[in-house]
């Protein structure tokens, strides 16, 4: 650091406080850059330190300044800085670093600020920790974006109405948050003896065992299951008295329940299990593996283990079957893997043919020479799982065969009779049952096979069969052709198309009696017996429908778009499942099932049945969960009327209407019942509560006065507040007073307050402005009583024997003893003082017109440098040395009573110089005065 640093310094270290303060706001200068945090906490000035302050960015630096700085205008710019970069925070390792400060915060308006509004995770955690207001708690449980700082707001809630209304503002976007909740609410209500809720919680244990009892979970699920309902059941019993009938329907579920499980220690089923157990774990050793043959093993012994299984615990052979199709994917993998003989596996196709009936008797012996024949010795272990199963082939060909022959035999004694019944219809004239005796003679003869010694007599006596058909026919078409009459008339006839479609109906099915009972065994099925009339039936049938056919292709369309309606409510009614918070939704799906039953008839009439079946199925189950929780729900709101009911006679209106409030989300949580219960039990709590809410009325009334008077009063003491006198000697008792008053008035909304601030700030700006102008006038007076003693002082020393004596009067001196002492010693002998005294007094003035300079800042005269380069010397040394240091005012006003009191000086223009240089350094000075 040179001479010339020690001795100038930057206009951002003057001495006067302005012009630091400016400098510090707008200089570059990396040493003041460097600098700021100190100058921000240590300066004397508070300007000069807000100035530092307003381009301060750490935070720990902001923080270190807000909670030391003695200045409210420091302080509170700190504080805001504090906090908005707290709540600009991300979710970095700046967050985190940074959370020593937020726990050393203790503005509580502050912290609930950060919990509130700030961007990080971390901070707004941090913050929520140190707040203890249960409201704001609440907010943060339903508004926070983090589910987890919201369910740990939730978890430091204490009070049941704000936990209710987490419970409500959660309720459809925090299924998590809103189960804890709720949860605790019903925790708190037990503990508190709720003989409500106990009830409820208590019947929900029992539904819950009573569908343990059917379910279909597993024994270890459900004995686990059944343990922790029992115990649950317990504490309720043991905490609060439940009814008998309750406990009655609990122990006989529980019995029930018990009934299905078995005490482990008395399993007769163990051997059995431990024998699976082995199994299984075989089979997961030998599936890892890649030979066949431990598989086959294990396959060869699960027939004996299956049978144990089926015998004393068939609920164990599903783990078993599905080992089973472990192990055959297994097996079919490695057989896979190894290349049987194309040759046997050839002849193994042929055996396993599917489809295959009827064989030659020799076709089995012949495949069995073939493969003998193929087969090389020793069969590898994939070969030897073909001959396997070319063997099991076999053996269901030559059953085949054995029950092929046994069914040609029983069919061939069967022919014998159906011929005899054949010829008894034919004597009888029966042409219906000859018909049917023709058709199971038939069958039979195709079973026994067509070489049959009686194929003749059949051909011959359906020959005398057709015969008699064909007398048949000649009757039967004379019925066909007045078939094809009324078919023709029926265009024309005016007849609804369901009657239309009714009557073609008709028609065609007595048009197939005649087709049918002319029809023999052997006949075309779908050949019709009259073509030509059929044809003509056809088109006329064909021709009384084509009018109505629209209609049915509309209303086909119209019916179908209604049954998949019906078919999808149907689905979503199937896939509601009662629980907690869906009993609204449940009650509408009701309705709707209900309602929806009377619109069957839209649909098509082969689905109306299983429609209504379901749809009665699906309101009557979720109708019967609803009378349960309407139960509870009734049970809830007439407790509520009893509370609210109870507050009419509360002293206290304040606790009474929180409490009614309170009920009153309560009504709202309770649930819906049925609508006319419902209007009914609503009316009675609205005819309690609103005599309560009358009283808070008459109250708000009150206080809406009272406020009304607060404010006439803060107006008049506004009014007061313009009057204030800035220039009178008594103005800041006069603005103290009226502080005073003002805080035992109350302080007034905002917009007063603000006003009455306003007021009082430009009054003591005012009082400021005129304390100052009075000290420039004194200042003044001084400067022109010292002017007018110079003046005096110069004409004694020049022997003027007319010089006037200059007077003070009464103006004060008590600020300018120098001055007072001149004044008492202006006279003529002042022409014998020795010039050295003169020369003296010169010399004084001058060191007092350097420093005058050096403060104001203003260059002195060339010949002063040297004397004005030691003095800067001297202030250097002193201030190293640190000994305190004036002010710039106070150093001012110390040189210019030095000045006043300062002897005569020499006549000459030496002394004329300096007391102009010491006029215009006091009035530099004059300027940078606060």
């Amino acid at each position: 650091m040179g001479l010339k640093t020690l001795l100038f310094k930057p206009r951002w270290q003057h001495k006067d406080p302005a012009v630091r303060a400016r400098e510090v706001a707008r200089s570059e200068d990396p040493r003041l850059l460097n600098a700021l945090s100190e100058i921000a906490r240590s300066d004397a000035d508070p300007d000069v330190r807000l100035a530092a302050c307003r381009r301060v960015t750490h935070l720990d630096t902001l923080f270190a300044i807000a909670s030391m700085d003695s200045a409210p205008a420091v302080s509170d710019y700190a504080w805001r800085q504090v906090r908005h970069q707290l709540e600009t925070l991300a979710d970095d390792g700046n967050a985190t670093a940074h959370l020593e400060i937020l726990g050393q915060l203790s503005d509580d308006q502050m912290l609930e600020q950060l919990a509130r509004k700030a961007q990080s995770t971390v901070v707004r955690g941090a913050a929520q920790e140190r707040i203890s207001r249960e409201g704001l708690l609440g907010d943060l449980a339903i508004k926070d974006p983090d589910p987890t700082l919201r369910m740990r707001a939730a978890g430091r809630v204490s009070s049941e109405s704000t936990l209710r209304r987490i419970a409500d503002g959660v309720r459809k976007t925090d299924k998590k948050l809103f189960r804890s909740v709720t949860d605790r609410l019903e925790a708190l209500r037990v503990a508190a003896g709720d003989t409500e809720i106990v009830t409820d919680r208590a019947i929900a244990l029992c539904q819950a065992l009573e569908h343990l009892a059917t379910g279909e979970e597993s024994r270890e699920k459900r004995a686990a299951e059944l343990n922790r309902i029992k115990q649950s059941f317990q504490g309720l019993s043991r905490d609060s008295k439940l009814p008998p009938d309750l406990l009655a329907r609990f122990e006989s579920a529980a019995t029930i329940a018990e009934a299905t499980l078995s005490d482990p220690k008395d399993d007769p089923l163990a051997p059995l299990r431990a024998e699976l157990k082995a199994f299984v774990s075989r089979s997961q050793q030998v599936l890892r593996g890649r030979e066949l043959e431990p598989v086959q093993a294990l396959l060869r012994s699960f027939p004996d283990l299956e049978e144990k299984l089926q015998a004393n615990a068939p609920e164990l052979r599903e783990q078993l079957s599905e080992q089973l199709d472990l192990l055959t994917d297994k097996r079919q993998h490695l057989l896979a893997e190894a290349r049987p003989d194309p040759a046997l596996m050839k002849l193994c196709e042929q055996a396993e043919k599917p489809g295959r009936r009827g064989v030659k008797p020799d076709f089995v012996t012949d495949l069995r020479g073939r493969w003998q024949r193929a087969a090389s010795t020793p069969l590898s272990p994939v070969n030897q799982e073909l001959k396997k199963r070319f063997d099991l082939a076999l053996e269901q060909l030559s059953s085949r065969q054995a029950e092929a022959a046994a069914r040609r035999q029983q069919a061939a004694e069967a022919l014998t009779g159906h011929l005899a019944a054949l010829e008894k219809a034919l004597d009888g004239g029966d042409l219906k049952q000859a018909a049917a005796a023709l058709q199971r003679a038939q069958q039979s003869l195709n079973e026994a096979g067509k070489q049959h010694p009686d194929a003749g007599t059949l051909t011959q006596l359906r020959g005398k069969l057709q015969e008699m058909r064909q007398w048949q026919r000649w009757s039967n078409d004379e019925v066909r052709q007045r078939l094809v009459e009324h078919a023709s008339a029926i265009p024309g006839s005016g007849m609804h198309p369901d009657a239309v479609a009714a009557r073609v109906m008709e028609l065609r099915g007595r048009w197939k009696e005649l087709d049918a009972s002319e029809r023999l065994a052997g006949d075309p099925p779908n050949r019709p017996v009259s073509p030509r009339l059929f044809r003509e039936f056809q088109a006329a049938c064909e021709a009384a429908f084509e009018p109505a056919r629209q209609f049915f292709e509309k209303r086909a369309e119209v019916q179908n778009k209604h049954l998949d309606e019906l078919n999808e409510l149907c689905e979503g009614l199937a896939a509601i499942t009662p629980s907690g918070d869906n009993w609204d939704e449940i009650s509408r799906a009701v309705g709707q099932a209900r309602g929806s039953l009377r619109r069957l008839s839209e649909v098509p009439h082969k689905y109306r049945a299983g429609l209504a079946q379901r749809l009665r199925a699906e309101a009557d189950r979720l109708d019967e969960a609803l009378k349960g929780q309407y139960e509870i729900v009734e049970r809830r709101k007439r407790k509520i009327i009893e509370e609210v009911t109870a507050l009419i006679d509360e002293p206290d209106t304040a606790k009474a209407v929180e409490a009614a409030k309170a009920a009153q989300q309560r009504w709202k949580a309770a649930g819906r019942l049925r609508r006319g219960l419902d209007q009914k039990l609503w009316k009675e709590y609205r005819a309690a509560a609103d005599q309560i809410f009358s009283r808070l009325d008459d109250q708000r009334q009150q206080a809406q006065a009272e406020r009304q008077a607060s404010r006439a009063q803060l107006q008049e003491l506004i009014k007061e507040a313009q009057q204030l006198e800035p220039a009178s000697d008594g103005f800041n008792a006069a603005r103290d007073q009226l502080h005073q008053r003002w805080r035992e008035a109350g302080g007034g909304d905002r917009k007063l307050q603000q006003q009455f601030s306003e007021l009082i700030e430009k009054a003591e700006a005012d009082h400021r402005h005129h304390q100052t102008h009075l000290a420039s006038r004194q200042r003044q007076v001084l400067r022109d009583l010292e002017q007018r003693c110079h003046e005096a002082e110069q004409a004694f020393l020049a022997g003027s024997a007319d010089a006037s004596v200059v007077e003070a009067g009464d103006l004060d001196l008590s600020h300018a003893p120098g001055l007072s002492d001149r004044l008492g010693q202006l006279d003529p002998e002042l022409k014998d003082l020795n010039p050295e005294q003169l020369d003296a007094h010169l010399t004084q003035l001058q060191e007092l017109c350097i420093r005058a300079e050096f403060l104001a800042g203003t260059e002195s005269p060339e010949p002063f440098h040297e004397q004005r380069m030691s003095y800067q010397v001297k202030r250097l040394a002193e201030r190293m040395t640190g000994e305190t240091r004036q002010t710039l005012r106070e150093e001012a006003d110390e040189l210019e009573a030095l000045w006043l009191g300062s002897g005569p000086l020499p006549p000459g223009e030496e002394s004329n110089e300096t007391r102009t240089r010491m006029l215009a350094a006091l009035a530099e000075l004059d300027a940078q005065r606060p």
